[in-house]
């Protein structure tokens, strides 16, 4: 069984992965959480250089002017290419690595973030809305990607989760509305089960939970 969190910063997916990991344990059902976000490698040389000439023209904390150089920088080709397929092609070998390599032992996956939250920054950083984050969606690399048995978005406020985070990466609450309605599109799309994350701690558990152990006694459906 394999069963994944999404979402904006700040909507609770680690805390829920980690609840959910811990309850299935503790009723026996075998389970392993994993942290799962593409870390860069390949592409580090150019983020840098991406980053260098952008702060060259623009200030970091100005995150509108900030994204629309980004997005300038990424629509010159072979850029936009080498950004998707380069990212696409190492975020699956980590995933091959942690989910196929690494000795689960038939326990159930529980992974907090997963290739939807790379969609949700390529979609952001590509420029891409409606039919443009679907071509993504459908990319042959991500074909690749085992695919979940139920993916959980914990769907918060923009507003609310800003508040909840203090995260350097967050440069405005903006990031998290762009963000937000990628999410909320893939969510559509693709079927994602939809929580709302300003629930209580509790409420979002004991739901998650339930949905969890039905679906695996019932051999993936809910």
């Amino acid at each position: 069984m394999f069963l994944c969190f999404v979402g904006i910063d700040g909507s609770g997916k680690t805390l829920q992965a980690e609840r959910l990991t811990e309850s299935l344990n503790a009723r026996g059902i075998p389970s392993v959480y994993t942290w799962c976000r593409y870390s860069p490698r390949l592409l580090m040389p150019l983020i840098k250089l991406a980053k260098r000439r952008i702060r060259g023209k623009k200030d970091s904390s100005d995150y509108d002017g900030f994204t629309s150089s980004k997005k300038g920088i990424l629509s010159r080709p072979p850029l936009g290419w080498i950004w998707l397929n380069v990212s696409l092609l190492e975020y699956l070998i980590q995933v091959t690595f942690t989910m196929r390599l690494r000795p689960m032992g038939g326990k159930a996956l529980v992974c907090d973030r997963y290739i939807y939250d790379a969609l949700a920054d390529l979609a952001i950083n590509l420029d891409r809305s409606g039919d443009g984050i679907l071509k993504l969606a459908r990319h042959p690399l991500i074909r690749l990607f085992p695919k979940p048995d139920c993916v959980y978005f914990l769907d918060v406020p923009p507003a609310v989760a800003f508040r909840r985070k203090d995260d350097p990466n967050v440069m405005a609450e903006e990031y998290l509305v762009d963000r937000a309605k990628v999410y909320s599109f893939l969510s559509e799309k693709l079927g994602f089960m939809r929580i709302d994350g300003t629930r209580s701690i509790e409420e979002i558990a004991k739901t998650v939970l339930n949905d969890a152990v039905a679906r695996i006694k019932g051999g993936g459906k809910s």
